[in-house]
């Protein structure tokens, strides 16, 4: 999902433009600096205590104090992971975007299907992803070596699993997922019980 953003800060120059890479999930570590919290994502990660209670915990985010203040044209962060649910759907990185499944139809409540291939999109020259095609198709066989940086990326990724695995698993926008999520919860708590 791309949404433009407006941002306002104290002390930065005014009307820039940036097309670079920022994440929702960047706002957390980001704020956490600007209040004086310096390197909060790496605090969490090896345990740090907040008002009394003990966090240990990983955070996907990335300080962006300096782009927002203009002291860097750059963002801290050069990918962002686009998840479906619990699947890794696709990973951008730089003006690429490598899809690895998509919505049958587009919408939101499709099935995901998988590629058999991934789909390599250069969304400066493609924003809206429109070139499925021959032409697509030729395009991405020229530019296969973007797979190696992507590969190193969602194994580092997928890595940080080990120590933080998944906490929540969230509730499927497929009615009957989510009726077996909730039955299997139920069965749980009178197993347990």
């Amino acid at each position: 999902m791309r949404v433009p953003t407006v941002i306002r800060w104290p002390g930065a120059p005014g009307g820039r433009v940036s097309g670079e890479i920022v994440s929702s999930l960047d706002f957390f570590p980001t704020l956490a600096a600007a209040a004086g919290e310096q390197d909060v994502v790496g605090k969490l990660a090896q345990g740090a205590d907040y008002g009394g209670n003990g966090y240990k915990v990983h955070l996907d985010g990335f300080d962006q104090t300096a782009l927002f203040t203009g002291q860097s044209d750059q963002s801290a962060r050069n990918f962002v992971f686009y998840y479906d649910e619990t699947v890794l759907a696709a990973v951008r990185y730089q003006q690429f975007k490598v899809s690895f499944s998509a919505k049958e139809g587009n919408r939101w409540d499709d099935p995901l299907l998988g590629y058999g291939r991934p789909l390599i999109t250069n969304l400066l020259m493609d924003p809206f992803e429109r070139q499925t095609g021959d032409v697509g198709r030729q395009y991405m066989e020229h530019k296969t070596w973007i797979l190696t940086p992507i590969v190193g990326i969602v194994q580092k990724h997928l890595a940080t699993f080990q120590e933080f695995p998944v906490r929540q698993i969230g509730l499927s926008a497929q009615m009957g997922k989510t009726i077996e999520g909730i039955q299997s919860q139920i069965l749980k708590l009178r197993q347990a019980n």
